[in-house]
């Protein structure tokens, strides 16, 4: 493998990442370019530790990381698919803000179970107030419209969405 190469690569990346972010301070497509940057920091994260691994001989890990990274990227082309189909910024506020707050309160259910098995007060945790931390949006949101929100970013449903839009 050549390190070079992805040097090189991560380099470009790092350049012109914030020539994308200066984009984002159009109103009419914001949510949606900082959705492709996040995605986008993440798939560069990831391709950072599946090179670790392999340096280090864990192609367990390596290949763990690599699911990740195609489900990033995945959803990366989704949001750039969506976006230019389109032509509204949908797509990138509902992965930066529904997504998100999705991941947050499962994050609390994840939470309360784990003091619930430690026989520990878990009426401490409130992941409402922090969903109304992060949007007001959100937190006017049920559960099911959360979850139908964020579960359109999920791999299944990116390939089914494909598949009927081909």
């Amino acid at each position: 493998m050549n390190l070079d190469i992805d040097a090189k690569v991560s380099r470009i990346y790092e350049v012109n990442i914030p020539h994308l972010a200066n984009v984002s301070d159009s109103k009419n497509n914001a949510e949606t370019i900082k959705s492709i940057i996040g995605l986008s920091n993440g798939c560069h994260s990831i391709k950072t530790g599946i090179l670790s691994a392999i340096e280090e001989n864990n192609i367990y890990v390596a290949n763990i990381l690599f699911r990740s990274l195609i489900e990033h990227y995945t959803k990366a082309l989704f949001v750039i698919y969506r976006f230019s189909k389109e032509k509204n910024n949908d797509v990138g506020k509902d992965n930066l803000i529904f997504a998100k707050a999705h991941e947050i309160k499962s994050y609390g259910n994840a939470l309360k179970l784990y003091k619930s098995l430690l026989n520990e007060d878990d009426s401490t945790v409130n992941y409402s107030t922090a969903i109304e931390k992060f949007s007001a949006e959100a937190a006017d949101k049920s559960s099911t419209e959360l979850k139908d929100a964020s579960n359109q970013f999920k791999y299944r449903n990116i390939i089914k969405f494909c598949n009927c839009s081909a």
